[in-house]
């Protein structure tokens, strides 16, 4: 059956960011997050479902970020070979203190459709206050 794994691949955070803005930013570690009331939409390929990340913010001391969600960002950077298009951030939401689910889609473009493969992209947070990034993958299959 075909449907999506989504992972992180690593924790990431920009240490040369704090390091040039030492004292205007503080590093906050995301990561990936779950919760048994929360699960990942099964994607197929050639459909246009949504997918579901959920990453979990916390700062220096393990105190969960909150009232972020209009400041996280998604970047795509690797689409399947043969993909028209990449995905992109449909929305936002904290769900708990600190962990907030982020919606993927394709383009509203025909051509645009979930391909087979892996779709690499970072989910970061960049304020005055805060920065920090983690890299995740939504495999289709």
């Amino acid at each position: 059956m075909n449907q999506t794994i989504i992972r992180t691949l690593s924790i990431a955070v920009l240490a040369a960011f704090g390091a040039m803005n030492a004292g205007a930013q503080q590093k906050v570690e995301i990561t990936n997050a779950g919760s048994s009331g929360i699960q990942p939409a099964k994607v197929t390929v050639g459909s246009k479902t949504n997918a579901t990340v959920l990453v979990a913010i916390r700062d220096a001391s393990g105190v969960p970020v909150e009232g972020e969600a209009a400041n996280l960002a998604m970047v795509n950077f690797v689409i399947p070979v043969g993909a028209a298009c990449g995905m992109t951030q449909q929305g936002v939401s904290e769900v708990k203190p600190g962990i907030y689910q982020i919606t993927l889609a394709m383009p509203a473009l025909p051509q645009c459709v979930w391909s087979n493969g892996d779709y690499m992209a970072i989910v970061r947070l960049g304020t005055a206050a805060y920065f920090g990034m983690t890299p995740f993958l939504v495999g289709v299959r």
